[in-house]
């Protein structure tokens, strides 16, 4: 059975990896349905999206509409993203995906991976998915014009809680960066995760945390999130940096504020 769908109502929240849509965003697909005994595949996807957003592949659910497979081998749910991706649930139910490309737009995907799910209010009920994701990108665009390259990422999560977490990239001026989760395995105690940079300035831009850092050492521990969505603590550590076209800085530095030196040490306490 062959179907042609107008999407432009729908909303997508990252479906899978980085597809997310609002309503009234204009697109469609058309795919060929086939039933089988225990699930239903659709074949021929071609999926449109406005400019630059192709998906085109075939996927397969069970009887509850969850996914047993997926193969992708146009995967562009952003425009400008040039990736494939293939997703298969095992006997254990945990999805192993992996996505493999030049270009991808991740920022949605890991925003909504790294955060949990979503408290239940009674409207909006997100189911936790365990899943395990390998990827390996040639760059992750990021904000401020600023992009992650070589991008070698890893991670399990189980019942909404991250399990595993490993990234190794290149930001800035082909500085590393490098980030892995530390804790109960070593027999520290509870989970953390550590990040280290000695591109402070790029890599605060690349999040959209700070677009007025220049150089620095980076190094940032923090609790990884639970299903709760509670605050978690972490230490930021930012050192030999320095701050440009900061108004009120420059104003104090002006001055000859005591307490303001673009080299000094500085370490922060965040919650979020």
């Amino acid at each position: 059975m062959g179907i042609e769908a107008d999407l432009t109502q729908l909303k997508l929240d990252n479906i899978l990896p980085g597809w997310s849509k609002v309503p009234g965003r204009s697109g469609k697909a058309t795919f060929n349905v086939v039933p089988k005994a225990q699930s239903t595949r659709f074949e021929d996807v071609v999926i449109d999206g406005g400019p630059g957003v192709s998906i085109r592949g075939s996927l397969e659910v069970d009887q509850n509409g969850d996914l047993l497979n997926a193969n992708f081998p146009t995967y562009a749910p952003s425009e400008g993203d040039k990736a494939s991706l293939k997703a298969e649930r095992g006997q254990d139910g945990v999805v192993k995906v992996t996505i493999r490309g030049e270009v991808f737009d991740g920022r949605s995907f890991l925003k909504s991976a790294m955060s949990g799910s979503s408290k239940d209010d009674g409207k909006n009920k997100t189911k936790n998915i365990d899943f395990d994701v390998d990827l390996k990108l040639g760059a992750v665009a990021g904000a401020n014009g600023e992009a992650l390259r070589s991008v070698d990422l890893k991670m399990s999560r189980r019942s909404g809680i991250i399990k595993a977490f490993s990234l190794n990239g290149k930001v800035g001026r082909d500085t590393p960066v490098s980030a892995e989760m530390r804790g109960r395995s070593q027999g520290q105690g509870r989970d953390v995760v550590i990040l280290q940079t000695a591109d402070a300035g790029a890599f605060l831009r690349f999040t959209d945390t700070y677009s007025k850092v220049a150089g620095g050492q980076l190094m940032l521990a923090m609790e990884p999130p639970t299903p709760d969505g509670s605050a978690k603590e972490g230490l930021l550590n930012l050192r030999d940096f320095s701050v440009r076209g900061e108004a009120a800085l420059d104003r104090a530095a002006a001055g000859g504020a005591p307490w303001w030196h673009p080299e000094r040490h500085c370490l922060l306490g965040v919650a979020g």
